[in-house]
């Protein structure tokens, strides 16, 4: 069982290491994380989707005290350098790395030693199957890689965080967070729509995700 911490007692700030796009794409376990996290610390949400740039940048979200930083697909050294100067001028000395792509942040996790480690586990990259993670052996093996490196893996489900035990080798603290529903946001939607008069049923389901 995991004991509830007040964050801010262990951690100045939480830098979520991400292949999202805070922009466009649906809310997620990353969304609602962050928005979780920055109740309490300022968060740093990284993401590089899948581009090369020239420099790091920070911008603020419709998500008070939270900041998107954008940084380019495989970070080089000058990258590195810059989040670390980024992290300096605001006063991180222990960030939590709350880390979702294993593949593209491997210099950085290598220049944050102090750093507390969190993989959140959301899909099982190691399973073989002819579905969904087809191609994904590269993927798969950085997980692998990086599961030797982190101090906690949260799993979305125990099927997740059995693959990454007996499959992954992970020998180290875990938990099962299961994701939840994100009822009140489309409740608010629905409320400003009035039901079709030619629905037989007020039961309307809805499916989010990939």
């Amino acid at each position: 069982r995991v004991k509830p911490m007040n964050l801010t007692d262990h951690f100045d700030a939480v830098v979520m290491l991400t292949w999202s796009d805070w922009k466009s794409e649906p809310r997620s376990n990353r969304y609602h994380y962050a928005t979780r996290f920055a109740r309490s610390l300022p968060v740093l949400f990284l993401q590089h989707l899948y581009q090369q740039r020239s420099g790091v940048s920070v911008e603020s979200t419709d998500v008070g005290n939270i900041d998107l930083v954008s940084v380019s697909v495989g970070l080089g050294d000058q990258d590195v350098k810059d989040i670390k100067s980024l992290l300096a001028a605001r006063g991180i000395k222990r960030p939590l790395l709350w880390i979702y792509d294993s593949l593209n942040y491997q210099l950085l996790l290598d220049a944050l030693p102090r750093a507390f480690r969190v993989y959140h586990a959301t899909e099982d990259y190691l399973l073989k199957t002819k579905g969904w993670n087809q191609g994904m052996e590269t993927v798969g093996n950085s997980v692998v890689r990086m599961l030797s490196q982190v101090d906690f893996m949260v799993a979305c489900t125990p099927g997740v965080a059995n693959s990454y035990l007996t499959s992954g080798g992970y020998v180290g603290p875990h938990a099962v967070i299961e994701n939840g529903c994100d009822a009140e946001y489309f409740l608010e939607y629905a409320d400003a729509y009035p039901p079709d008069a030619s629905r037989t049923t007020s039961q309307v389901a809805i499916f989010q995700g990939g």
